[in-house]
Order: structure tokens, then sequence, then C-alpha cells
């Protein structure tokens, strides 16, 4: 049942109790009330805001961990050095639920294979990438086996740099991209014993290369072996690389605005002039802002591509104004001025009949309604400015 539906139901119980007096359904009152509906709709708020996705990112140093936490993120979240040092785990934290856990490589020294995996607590992790810049050794092997056979976990051996593989390949033996590509598959296969090709994923995360290689199809893969609602968490927080993602996005935005919009209009806060309707737009400016950064139009490189490129003069065409139409949703007055211009007169007129019986139920089941639309109308926009902005941002970098 739909949390519009729930709230119908929980009012004509109501009626019925009220008005006509009826026995059975005074017996079913009692046991949901609206503020039933209202805590459970919270509850589900607090649960997707409290999920975390913990993911570790395990390799030797040198071998691209820190870039590949930045392409998955979308935006710098971790420092990128030529000496960099993995001694102990380094948690980065992306968005409001994703938890990336930078961790030394297995089978030196100091991190033996024997005592790696409770030393760095991997049974406690969603999910674990395995990261080589060239080749993986035998302490890495035995690790794919471990998690795979005895933890049971999903794992996902990566290897990075690729667009310095491909430059060395083409310079050095005068081999093509494909052919590179084939080389260095059948040196990870033959290395690691895997057969399965697609357990393979080969990445650049330099900005200029993302998109021409495998990161889209990692991301999409560590998602896909996720339970459900950190799917839709790691879904909604991790970056977009291709127009598929993007899309994929819609799914999950939307249960999540339902959720929003119902908690928003139970608040009741901000009656919108002209209707006597409950919106509490302090919660619904942070939907909004959540949709936004799932989609990549603020805090991601993205997005600061094209707030720069627009400042500059550089953007023409549908891409044009994307800033801007960002901007005006970025603030609580904004979105107030947005709201009164959804409501269609018919709709308001049928929503308001209902009010001089039932009051604030109603005005809240009618906030829900229009901060809905609203909602929706933003997953929309967004979805089609963040394919507008990745398509404009691969043309520029290659």
């Amino acid at each position: 049942m739909g949390i519009f539906d729930a709230i119908q139901s929980v009012i004509a119980k109501k009626l019925a109790k009220d008005i006509f007096n009826n026995d059975s359904a005074k017996e079913e009152f009692k046991e949901e009330t609206i503020d039933d509906v209202i805590k459970n709709i919270k509850s589900q708020v607090d649960l997707w805001e409290n999920t975390e996705v913990k993911i570790a990112i395990t390799g030797q140093s040198g071998s691209g961990k820190s870039s590949l936490i930045n392409a998955i993120s979308g935006e710098k979240t971790a420092n990128v050095g030529f000496t960099e040092t993995t001694m102990e785990p380094k948690e980065y934290k992306i968005g409001d639920g994703i938890v990336l856990v930078d961790l030394p490589g297995c089978g030196t020294t100091k991190f033996p294979f024997e005592s790696y995996v409770s030393d760095m607590k991997l049974p406690e992790f969603d999910a674990i990438v395995l990261v080589t810049a060239n080749r993986f050794y035998e302490a890495d092997v035995k690790l794919f086996d471990h998690v795979t056979k005895v933890l049971k976990k999903p794992i996902f051996l990566v290897r990075t740099k690729m667009d310095s593989a491909v430059r060395d390949g083409e310079e050095d033996n005068g081999l093509t991209k494909d052919q590179v590509i084939d080389v260095i598959l059948e040196d990870m296969i033959n290395n690691t014993q895997v057969s399965d090709v697609s357990q393979i994923y080969l990445v650049s995360s330099k900005p200029k290369q993302i998109a021409n290689f495998h990161t889209a199809r990692l991301i999409k893969d560590i998602s896909e072996n996720l339970p459900s609602i950190k799917k839709g968490k790691f879904i909604s927080e991790s970056a977009a690389y291709s127009e598929e993602a993007i899309k994929a996005k819609k799914e999950t935005m939307l249960e999540l605005a339902k959720r929003y919009a119902y908690l928003s209009a139970a608040n009741g806060l901000n009656p919108i002039p002209g209707l006597n309707v409950a919106i509490d737009v302090g919660v619904l400016s942070k939907l909004t802002k959540t949709i936004l950064k799932s989609y990549g139009l603020i805090d991601s490189n993205i997005a600061d591509y094209i707030r720069e490129s627009e400042e500059k003069g550089k953007l023409s065409g549908t891409i044009t104004g994307v800033s801007k139409w960002v901007a005006q949703y970025a603030t609580e007055a904004g979105i107030k001025q947005i709201l009164p211009k959804l409501v269609i007169a018919e709709t308001a007129k049928t929503f308001s009949s209902w009010i001089p019986i039932l009051g604030q139920a109603v005005a809240a089941g009618i906030g829900y309604k229009l901060t809905s639309y609203f909602a929706e109308k933003l997953i929309n926009e967004s979805e089609e400015k963040a394919i507008l902005a990745l398509k404009v941002y691969i043309e520029d970098q290659y």
C-alpha cells in the first residue's frame, strides 16, 4: 500500500468511527492511526539515512587505490601522490552512506596473508576490491580465493592505470588499444586462474580516461552484489559514468522521494500560501540536495567542469543554464518559490474540498502529493541534465 493510500485508509476508518459510529472500525482504528503511519515512514527514512555501505579497497602501495576511490566517489576524496604508502586502514566517507577503506596490501612482512583477514577485519565489509597496477601476486590470489570460498563475499579484481598501459603498448610495441587490453586480460587470467573475464576490471582513474574503460561496470557490479537497501544507497551515492548508470538511479530516488515527501508533509512546518497544505520545506530541501548530489549535479568533478565551462562561455545549446537551474533548488527560499507554481487549479479545488471535514490530516495528504510531484519533476529533470552534462564532459575530454 502506498503512503497516500495508507493515509486514506486511516481517514476512512476515522470517518467510520467518528461519523458512522462503526464498532468494527473502532476496533481497527485502535491498531492503526495517522501517528502510526508517520512513525512507520520516519523509521524508513531513518533506516535509509543510517544505512552504511562499507567497501575495502586493498592492494600494494602505488597501485592506484586513492585514484580509484576518487573515481568511485566522482570527486576528489582521497589525496593522490607519487609516494603514497598505506600502512594502516584509512576511511573515506562518500556522501551520506558509503565508506571506502584504503587497506594496506596483503603478503608483505608486516601484513602476511596468515593474519591479514583478521587484522583487516575483512568479514565486516560488504564487498572487497583487490587492486593492482601490474599483476597480482601469490598472496593476492590466496586472498581472492579465501574471500570467495570462505568469507563468501563479493570481491572484484581491478587492474588500474590502463591509460599508461595503452600508451606504453602503443609506443613500445606498436599495439592498438584493443590489443593491449587482450594481452593484459590474458595475463591476468593466467595469473589468477580466474576463468570468467567479467570478474576482471581494467580501469583508468584519470578524469580524461575514466569512461574509456571499466569503471562504470565496476560500480554497477558492486551495487548488484549488495543487499536491497545497501544497493540503493550505493547507486545513489556513487558516481555515474554512463547513461545507463544515470538512469539506474531513478528507481532508488523515486522510492526515497516518497518517504521524504510524506515526512515533509507530516511535519507540516511551512504551509503553502493559498492552501492549508502541510509541508516541511527543510526536509524537502534535504531531499533535493540528495537528488542533485546523486546525479552529480553538485559536489562532483562533472558539476565543477560544467560550472567552470559556463563561466568561460564554453557551453552552448541544451546544456547552457544548468548551473542556474541547480541554483534555484539550492535553498529553502528557492524551493518555496517553486512549490506554489506546481499547484494545478483543478487539483487544488479537489483537495481543498476535503479540508473542512478532516483538516490537518488531509492537508498532510495534499502536502504529500504536492511534494511527491515536486520530487518526481526534479528527478526527471536531473536525469536529463546529468546525461547532457556527462556527454559534454566526455566529448570535451576525449
